[in-house]
């Protein structure tokens, strides 16, 4: 929390004391009453200092947990990066390709290298269902001529 919301809310909060202390120690009905305005006040601006820090705290955890789901995120991002290699096939076109690291290669398939540079795994399919190496991916639209 910011020190000068704080240093203001504990200042604040002196000076209500003093003032509840002059005001249990006064006998004069209209001093009384002035003091009692000034402690108004005072409680007043208690109440504003801790509700923008009550503001700035819950913004603060909503960034919190921001960062942290995006640092999940791109762990997880980071597991299935692992698993795969850029690799070059006949035609000249790149895929991503499962490697040694990969728990599950089966089937053979291919990642679409657009979407896996967006750190979104979408696997290619074939075109025509031949298997003759004319793929797309779903995701982007893009089309691919690979053969390994």
């Amino acid at each position: 929390m910011p020190v000068s919301e704080i240093s203001m809310a504990l200042t604040s909060i002196r000076a209500a004391l003093d003032l509840v202390k002059f005001i249990s120690d006064s006998h004069k009905t209209s001093v009384i009453k002035d003091k009692t305005i000034e402690l108004r006040d005072a409680i007043i601006s208690i109440q504003s200092s801790f509700s923008i820090l009550n503001e700035k705290y819950l913004n603060i955890l909503s960034i919190n947990h921001d960062i942290k789901k995006e640092l999940e995120q791109m762990k997880k991002w980071e597991i299935i990066e692992s698993q795969y290699e850029l690799v070059k096939g006949r035609t000249g076109s790149y895929v991503y390709s499962p490697n040694n690291m990969h728990p599950n290669p089966k089937p053979t398939h291919y990642l679409c290298t657009n979407c896996y540079n967006k750190r979104k795994k979408s696997i290619l399919q074939y075109r025509d269902g031949l298997g003759n190496g004319d793929f797309y991916c779903p995701d982007c639209k893009m089309d691919i001529f690979f053969q390994t």
